[in-house]
């Protein structure tokens, strides 16, 4: 992923749901982008970007240390293309060559169609949580 590819990652976002901007996108990726503990893809077909990916370490004193994915979107028409699967792909073998014990994400309850596509792809539901967020001003 490159500054490039701002708008379209943007528009893909967009798609899923995620409220995002191109000047957030931009900043997040001029943070994250070519920083150990981040992996940030696209996925291209025919030349136009139909799919991206954002996976990070995931640091907890806790547990062993994990990858997590934090996005993954496919493009409408692209769906159950097998984009989905590639970019997880890539993401597990970024996983492998760091040495990390495992790959986690989370899917929002009103995504069906996804709690279906990652346990083919080998995940294991482990846990149900409710999320809580706090605003830092």
């Amino acid at each position: 992923m490159s500054a490039a590819d701002v708008a379209v990652v943007t528009e893909l976002g967009i798609q899923l749901g995620y409220p995002v901007d191109e000047a957030g996108i931009a900043r997040r990726l001029e943070r994250y982008g070519g920083t150990d503990g981040h992996l940030l893809l696209v996925a291209e077909r025919d030349g136009e970007i139909v799919g991206w990916v954002h996976a990070l370490e995931r640091p907890l004193l806790q547990e062993p240390l994990h990858v997590e994915i934090g996005g993954l979107v496919v493009a409408e028409g692209e769906r159950g293309s097998g984009i989905g699967t590639v970019l997880v792909d890539a993401v597990d073998e970024w996983a492998r060559a760091g040495g990390y014990h495992g790959m986690w994400l989370h899917s929002r309850v009103e995504r069906p169609e996804a709690h279906g596509f990652y346990p083919g792809l080998g995940f294991d539901r482990i846990k149900t949580s409710h999320v809580y967020y706090r605003t830092i001003n």
